[in-house]
């Protein structure tokens, strides 16, 4: 069960370690988007100062681009440097009272990486709104906010997550805080417990158990900015299991940009991952959220490319 594999991180108080986390993400800069208690004035103050140099910035060209990222990036958290422009975002291309709705439920800050992750799900919407089950795989969740969002917007079932093992336990943590009558259960090696598909949990699994993972069972697919931090041997294995345990016609959703990795001189590009050729491509462009929001602020110009895809198991032989 949850606690199974605390005991490997020799962690003598899972209570304390719960709180100790969940304090850490809501005071210091990071993925999560708990609510802060003192938000409610201060945070609202900040957006004010934001809108106002965002405005002159824009509209009148008053600040160069350089000095508003400083302005932002300066007051405080690294994300809300990207709340005017992604709310924004948004407003113009979503419904945005939705992602209110969810934050007020659940409680979180309506800042930061909770407006990305909700972008994202805008994008899955399109792919799954037709079934009345979701099994979705997802390959390094982070903290969980696209996770937590997902599973709270959509008809998901089973929901397994591939990460580290450290990535695991704190993503525990998040959801079980927002879903606790979810159950969550980790996968890795001598583990007792198995996935089942179609009960309604949350499946923890560390990569030397995707072979563990049944084929043929998932609805959906999803890699977001955790490509482009991996090996091309690492691109490869996950790329070839997704390929395994998605569905015939299932989606595979992926955002990542190009990055080159010193250790191993791999060129670790979006655009040259060795995907199926017999797959359909539905989308394969530059991602217009994430170029106008967080290329915006920190002035970059290469893009994050977004690419949705839809498995052709009868051509792979991976029926």
């Amino acid at each position: 069960m949850w606690t199974s594999l605390i005991k490997d991180f020799q962690i003598s108080n899972i209570e304390d370690y719960e709180q100790n986390l969940l304090f850490k993400l809501n005071v210091q800069n990071g993925y999560a988007f708990f609510l802060k208690a003192e938000e409610k004035w201060i945070f609202r103050i900040t957006q004010l100062i934001l809108k106002f140099y965002h405005f002159i910035a824009k509209s009148a060209n008053f600040i160069k681009v350089k000095a508003f990222n400083k302005i932002l990036l300066g007051l405080g958290n690294d994300h809300l440097a990207y709340h005017p422009l992604g709310i924004l975002y948004l407003i113009k291309n979503t419904n945005v009272n939705e992602y209110f709705k969810f934050c007020k439920a659940k409680k979180l800050s309506i800042h930061g990486p909770g407006i990305k992750a909700f972008y994202i799900s805008t994008l899955i919407e399109n792919f799954i709104k037709h079934l009345t089950e979701c099994r979705v795989v997802e390959i390094g969740a982070g903290l969980g906010n696209l996770t937590s969002l997902l599973a709270y917007k959509f008809p998901v079932s089973t929901y397994l997550i591939i990460d580290l093992p450290e990535m695991l336990l704190n993503s525990s943590v998040i959801l079980k805080s927002l879903y606790p009558d979810i159950p969550i259960y980790f996968i890795y090696p001598g583990s007792e417990n198995k996935i089942v598909i179609g009960e309604k949990a949350f499946y923890l699994c560390v990569p030397e158990s995707v072979g563990d993972i049944p084929k043929n069972s998932f609805d959906l697919g999803i890699n977001i900015d955790s490509f482009q931090e991996m090996t091309k041997t690492q691109v490869e294995l996950y790329i070839d299991c997704l390929q395994l345990v998605l569905k015939d016609k299932a989606n595979f959703i992926n955002i990542n940009r190009r990055k080159t990795l010193e250790a191993e001189k791999f060129d670790n590009n979006p655009l040259l991952y060795p995907y199926f050729p017999q797959n359909r491509v539905l989308k394969w462009e530059a991602d217009r959220f994430m170029n106008q929001v967080y290329n915006y602020v920190n002035n970059r110009i290469d893009p994050w490319i977004l690419r949705v895809e839809e498995i052709n198991k009868r051509e792979s032989g991976s029926s």
